[in-house]
């Protein structure tokens, strides 16, 4: 049986302290945003999650337009980068938080494959300026224009929510509170 759920849009400013890095910043980013709903009942369990796109030791946030989407997709192309999700779990005023990290090679793309892409999925909501779930198959045939493959790490903690993590983490969050 499921237990009941909702899914809410949180408002805050995602600003972290300049001295963070890498996982870091995705869990600071994460507790930020579990902080910014305190007023939550306690027997509520709230989820908050923030996932980072990190590369030669900088963070690739959300783009503020297509040509930032496109910018950051050909610095991205060609090369390996990280991407971690922080993850904040929240039972009143108890908290436990974590990173999962993923590593992402890209292909090398064409400046037109970039421009596909970004015109066909808008990638602005996306750290990083790119979607894995928007790679799929119809028919065989793979339809997103840029390729890619996970050398360590997690599918879905690059969609946004490391399931495997979160499943393994929330246990021991309940064990911990029961």
């Amino acid at each position: 049986m499921i237990p009941n759920f909702e899914v809410c849009n949180i408002e805050c400013d995602e600003v972290y302290p300049k001295a963070l890095a890498g996982g870091d910043i995705a869990m600071y980013l994460s507790q930020l945003k579990s902080r910014a709903v305190a007023e939550l009942e306690s027997s509520i369990l709230l989820i908050t999650a923030d996932t980072i796109v990190w590369m030669d030791g900088r963070i690739y946030e959300k783009p503020n337009s297509v040509r930032e989407a496109q910018r950051m997709l050909g610095e991205l192309s060609g090369n390996g980068h990280h991407v971690y999700t922080g993850v904040t779990l929240r039972l009143g005023s108890v908290s436990h938080s974590f990173v999962s990290g993923t590593f992402v090679k890209f292909e090398d793309f064409s400046s037109v494959s970039i421009v596909e892409y970004v015109a066909k999925y808008n990638p602005l909501d996306k750290a990083g300026a790119y979607g894995i779930q928007d790679c799929l198959q119809e028919d065989g045939k793979q339809i997103w224009p840029l390729a890619m493959s996970i050398e360590e790490g997690s599918y879905w903690n690059v969609v946004g929510l490391p399931i495997e993590d979160l499943k393994r983490e929330l246990a021991a969050f309940q064990e911990f509170n029961s």
